[in-house]
């Protein structure tokens, strides 16, 4: 998600969407017109009742160095 980001960093059309396999962990990314980028984080409990939801922005400049990072943390 986080490449695909870098490579379009001109803007896209639609939310770029990850979760993992429970759906205990999803990321859900958009851009607007001026290059600001959004990602909502949103991380469910054990229990899928309790829920924590934050977003986190950024200027498209710096794809680039997140993707490395993440490449670099998932190996």
């Amino acid at each position: 998600m986080f490449r695909a980001m870098a490579l379009e960093w001109q803007g896209w059309n639609e939310a770029k969407n990850w979760s993992d396999i429970e759906n205990r962990v999803s990321l859900s990314s958009k851009i607007d017109s001026l290059g600001h980028v959004s990602i909502a984080v949103e991380l469910n409990g054990q229990d899928y009742d309790s829920k924590l939801r934050v977003i986190v922005q950024f200027d498209a400049g710096q794809l680039d160095e997140m993707a490395d990072a993440v490449s670099g943390l998932l190996g």
